[in-house]
């Protein structure tokens, strides 16, 4: 083998490892910054989030009905239904619990939020898109636990 060519060879290679270690070295300090990012994001609302046992369950009912009683934890006794343009979420709780602290999805057309809450906070919410369910008729309701089946189109509940 030449020896000529060996240095070069030797200097190629260190080149790209030094490359390597500078790209892997960046990459793992973006992704931790990206992935911090994200869990703030996500633990602050700014992400939607959705539940998609809503959507399964009407499915599973054809679209003609769904029971919320069976749905979330067992912590919540009323569900209640905020529509797009209503943010009132202090009046219809009845304490304050501000729902613009957690997601803007309320300012389109395309979403209501519903509340699993008690008489005294909110065990969980979520963000459903119109187009999978409209609940929208029922924005500024809440609903007893034992009596939260909704019926579609909604006109009536059960």
């Amino acid at each position: 083998m030449n020896t000529k060519i060996l240095p070069l060879m030797t200097k190629r290679s260190a080149v790209w490892a030094f490359m390597l270690i500078i790209v892997l070295v960046f990459s793992v300090f973006f992704g931790a910054c990206f992935g911090v990012s994200i869990d703030r994001m996500l633990n602050s609302g700014l992400l939607h989030h959705y539940d998609y046992a809503i959507w399964r369950e009407l499915e599973k009912n054809n679209h003609k009905f769904i029971d919320f009683k069976n749905l979330g934890n067992d912590q919540w006794t009323r569900i209640c239904f905020l529509g797009p343009y209503n943010p009132e979420s202090e009046e219809l709780l009845g304490f304050s619990w501000n729902i613009e602290e957690f997601t803007e999805v309320l300012s389109s057309d395309s979403h209501n939020v519903i509340i699993y809450a008690t008489e005294e906070e909110v065990i969980d919410f979520s963000i459903h898109r119109r187009s999978y369910g409209d609940f929208s008729a029922l924005s500024g309701q809440c609903l007893d636990r034992l009596n939260s089946t909704v019926v579609f189109p909604i006109d009536r509940i059960q």
